[in-house]
Order: C-alpha cells, then structure tokens, then sequence
C-alpha cells in the first residue's frame, strides 16, 4: 500500500487543527504539563492538610486551577477565545494586607 502525501486540503478537510507551530505546541506543552504538576501536587499533599481552614484553601485553588486548565485546553485544541469568560481569583476571607512603611515625617539627627 502506498502512502499518499499529506497536504494542506486534507488538514482542513479532516479532523486535524493545523493552526499552531512547533513553538507554540511545545509552549502549551509545558504550560500544560506544569498546571498537571501542580494539580497533582495538591492531591499528594491533601491527605495530609490538617487545619480545615488550609484545606478550604487548598480545595479552592484546586478548582480554580481545574477551570484554567479546561480553558487553556479548549482555547488551544479550538483556536478561539474559550467558550466561557475566565473570572478572577476570589478568595473566601477577606484580608487587609499594608504594604511598605507608614509615611511619617523626617526625623532630624
């Protein structure tokens, strides 16, 4: 059986997406690969989260990361903006942060 050449009207004719180049695929492979990385990192480690609190937290951010990874997968296999709109990470408590010093006047020496 001879093998046909494959050409650019059978990549649009059938099921293969040809719209990324070798650096992009590699990228989205690393992005990928590391968000699974993580993910699985907080599956070895939740078994042992004491504190309820951390482990809110950690559930949390286990699904917010879940969705992220859906939509980098959708936006890249589709080539389009993903189907649904990424929101912000919201955290369940709130927390006031200062930042730096408190502005106060020169001190003479």
């Amino acid at each position: 059986m001879q093998q046909q050449p494959f050409n650019q009207n059978q990549a649009q004719a059938g099921s293969v997406n040809m719209n990324h180049g070798g650096h992009e695929l590699f990228d989205a492979h690393e992005m990928l690969a590391t968000t699974v990385n993580v993910l699985d990192q907080y599956m070895i480690f939740r078994p042992y989260v004491k504190d309820q609190q951390l482990l809110s937290i950690l559930d949390h951010q286990y699904g917010y990361i879940t969705t992220q990874y859906n939509h980098m997968v959708e936006a890249f296999s589709t080539g389009q903006k993903p189907t649904t709109s990424i929101g912000p990470y919201e955290m369940d408590a709130s927390t006031d942060v200062t930042y730096g010093i408190t502005p106060s006047q020169p001190k003479k020496a």
